[in-house]
């Protein structure tokens, strides 16, 4: 395991976390899985499934924290933008984790989550190529301006006044 993850213990969660993979592929096997560490607003649990196909895949499980101002209904409407935003960014170009399955119900988990790709990677802070790098942040935050002005329907998210007053107001 990464220094980031640690290894799970086999509790009730093992049954959910395999009865989940059965939702998501109904002919896939949950091979392992595991907490991933440093998240603030939500709990994230990584599988390693494999499918019919036999071809191994990693998915997180992504659940948000608990808060004291937070109804289920809003933690649901929160779940459910965040699975459309990641939608439409993907198909305007955006570079974002794959969102696979939403689930609203609590039925297997007590809290709505989302499944979304598992991307490998580390932090690189070595500059080695500054202007290789400006490139692709220049052409990423191009492409997430754009989508103001795509033809996606943002009109689903609450505008941040809202937000703001919701929670504090």
């Amino acid at each position: 395991f990464c220094h980031h993850c640690k290894p799970a213990t086999h509790t009730l969660y093992d049954t959910q976390f395999a009865q989940l993979v059965q939702r998501i592929a109904p002919q896939g096997k949950l091979l392992r899985r595991w907490e991933l560490k440093g998240g603030l607003s939500a709990e994230m649990t990584a599988l390693e499934v494999e499918g019919a196909d036999r071809e191994v895949r990693k998915m997180i499980v992504r659940r948000r924290r608990w808060h004291d101002h937070e109804t289920l209904e809003w933690r649901r409407q929160r779940a459910e933008n965040e699975f459309r935003v990641l939608q439409m960014v993907r198909s305007l170009g955006v570079v974002a984790p794959m969102p696979y399955y939403l689930d609203l119900s609590c039925d297997m988990l007590p809290t709505p989550y989302l499944v979304l790709e598992y991307i490998e990677g580390q932090p690189n802070f070595a500059l080695t190529n500054v202007t290789d790098m400006a490139a692709q942040i220049a052409r990423q935050l191009a492409n997430i301006h754009r989508i103001g002005h795509a033809t996606g329907d943002l009109s689903f998210l609450p505008q941040s006044k809202e937000t703001f007053s919701e929670r504090f107001g």
